[in-house]
């Protein structure tokens, strides 16, 4: 990376995917003045085939977090290719999960490994930055007891609950500039009086900074001998027809089968015998009532006293519902739900809270 010239200040490094929060972001700290903002583009794109290549769009994001940072907020600008990083640490192991029968979070990973990982680790090494900072919806707080991750001030648009793998150490160096604004009153409004290019971009629901891509595509493209077996009804043992693999299903979603009755939802796979259950919608076999997680991290370095009461979000933007956890083993706690929580899915992030802080986090077993 080019040498950067700081004229005294503390240096932040912005991760810009190319879209509004990132933009804004780094408009906001170059406004700021109190830091020298330089912008950086991740380029995180798997072994994919050219015909996902060429769909993947990272090309137009990156140019667009180019001309906003050399050409609207007037800072520096690089990209940095972390592909062969993605692969290992995110795309493979997300693969692999898919494969057991799991559903996993990869933007969890993502964050943890890439954009809090090699990318924090490098652009701290080679550019002395000082501040990471990125478009995340949250916030970070600090007290005597340390530091203190909390939720957006915009409910809808809070991204807590993919940062539950972050530790003291990220949190001490990591900035999140929009997480004190409501992003389609505040945020794009301040995009657009910055002139930026990119104030009324969609937002992306994209692969963790991959590009647009059809996921259950993407995973058939790679997944060649799936799992393939009959969808069976919970009740009543009739078999509907064939599924074209279980891995491209998840714990929940509408099946495409029908009895004639209404939709059926997956409420269970079999990586034995290929076969998939699917439930009407309200059954109670699409509902759990506690939850095994492991993998677990605690925000604060430390577990808290066990057991306690606290919150717990089983999946984006689910309701928090109040909830118990006891340490169950070394490396593994149960969580007892108040009330039963829909389609409590293995490989998902299980997400626990004080109010709005969060407190930590773990993998559904």
């Amino acid at each position: 990376m080019a040498e950067i010239q700081t004229n005294g200040k503390p240096l932040v490094a912005v991760a810009m995917s190319g879209g509004v929060d990132s933009s804004v972001s780094a408009a906001l700290l170059q406004k700021k003045g109190e830091f020298q903002v330089v912008g950086l583009y991740m380029k995180n794109t798997p072994n994919f085939s050219e015909d996902f290549l060429k769909d993947c769009g990272w090309h137009n994001d990156r140019r667009d977090a180019m001309h906003v940072a050399n050409n609207q907020i007037g800072i520096g600008f690089e990209m940095l290719d972390f592909s062969r990083e993605y692969e290992e640490k995110v795309f493979q192991p997300m693969l692999a999960e898919y494969r057991a029968g799991r559903t996993p979070n990869p933007d969890v990973w993502c964050n943890r490994n890439i954009k809090f990982g090699v990318f924090k680790e490098r652009v701290m090494r080679e550019l002395g930055a000082e501040k990471i900072a990125t478009g995340h919806y949250a916030r970070i707080s600090k007290d005597e007891q340390g530091y203190h991750l909390l939720k957006a001030r915009d409910a809808s648009k809070d991204q807590s609950y993919f940062l539950w793998t972050l530790i003291q150490d990220d949190l001490l160096h990591l900035l999140f500039p929009v997480g004190d604004y409501i992003k389609e009153t505040e945020v794009r409004e301040m995009a657009r009086q910055f002139g930026l290019a990119t104030a009324d971009k969609k937002d992306s629901q994209d692969l963790c900074m991959v590009g647009s891509l059809d996921f259950k595509s993407l995973l058939k493209e790679f997944i060649k001998e799936p799992h393939r077996g009959s969808a069976i009804h919970v009740d009543t043992g009739a078999v509907l027809g064939k599924h074209d693999g279980l891995e491209f299903y998840t714990i929940g979603e509408r099946s495409g089968f029908g009895d004639g009755k209404g939709a059926l939802y997956v409420a269970r796979k079999d990586m034995v015998s290929g076969d998939m259950f699917v439930a009407p919608e309200g059954h109670s076999v699409l509902f759990a009532g506690s939850a095994n997680i492991a993998s677990v991290n605690w925000i604060s370095g430390a577990e808290p006293e066990m057991p306690f009461s606290c919150d717990a979000v089983v999946r984006y933007h689910a309701k928090p519902v109040a909830a118990k956890v006891t340490k169950a083993a070394k490396d593994a706690h149960s969580v007892q739900f108040a009330e039963p929580q829909y389609a409590v899915t293995s490989g998902q992030s299980l997400v626990l809270y004080w109010g709005d802080e969060l407190i930590g986090g773990g993998v559904i077993q």
